[in-house]
């Protein structure tokens, strides 16, 4: 006789919900347009990774390999700079410190960071006053920090010039710049949630292949 199928597909579909919760996987930004004078290479340079964290959002900021994170006045002297709401400086939280120590910042009050055309921003980290400015001092660390009381729509708002996140840059050819994240870019986080439906198609396969034979 043959076996109902009606009971593993539903342990699968739970199985999945177990293995893959809502808000589990990263949301990816990446880094693709240049404010540099002279130009910054290829795009992507590198990814703003958002994710949910509890009640908290977790950030990387990652930079391509050959470029460095600096401090030039194009970018208001911030390595990354973005827009949150709902949110304050205290709920911010720099998860890593290397090679120097990074410290958020707000500019003065009616003020915004809004160095070389890419919009205005009300949060940046800085790794001023111990980092150099220019291209003098530059670092690949990503910069990981977290926000607290926060979700990931707090920070998908675009800027007045429709960009998300600006990181400010050094080219493996010695140019340095701001290189944004345009508003509406999102890019897939990477194939972990394919892999797993993947390998949930495979044993769905095999299961039908045991169980489809008369015994």
């Amino acid at each position: 006789m043959k076996l109902s199928l009606t009971p593993l597909l539903s342990g699968i579909c739970l199985a999945a919900a177990l293995v893959l919760p809502a808000g589990a996987v990263p949301t990816v930004y990446d880094i693709t347009v240049d404010h540099s004078s002279h130009g910054l290479g290829t795009a992507p340079f590198g990814t703003v990774s958002l994710d949910q964290n509890g009640t908290g959002v977790d950030f990387i900021v990652h930079i391509n390999t050959g470029y460095g994170f600096v401090l030039t006045g194009s970018a208001d002297f911030m390595n990354f700079k973005f827009n949150a709401t709902g949110v304050s400086l205290s709920d911010i939280t720099i998860t890593q410190n290397a090679p120097h120590t990074l410290s958020a910042q707000t500019p003065a009050p009616g003020q915004s960071f809004d160095g070389d055309g890419t919009g205005q921003f009300g949060f940046g980290i800085t790794g001023a006053p111990g980092q150099g400015s220019g291209g003098s001092d530059p670092f690949s660390t990503d910069i990981k920090f977290n926000v607290a009381g926060s979700t990931i729509a707090d920070f998908t708002q675009p800027n007045n010039l429709n960009f998300l996140f600006v990181v400010d840059i050094i080219s493996p050819n010695g140019e340095t710049g701001p290189a944004a994240v345009p508003g509406g870019r999102q890019v897939p986080d990477g194939g972990s949630t394919m892999s797993l439906l993947g390998a949930g198609l495979i044993g769905l396969s095999l299961v039908r292949r045991k169980f489809g034979k008369k015994s």
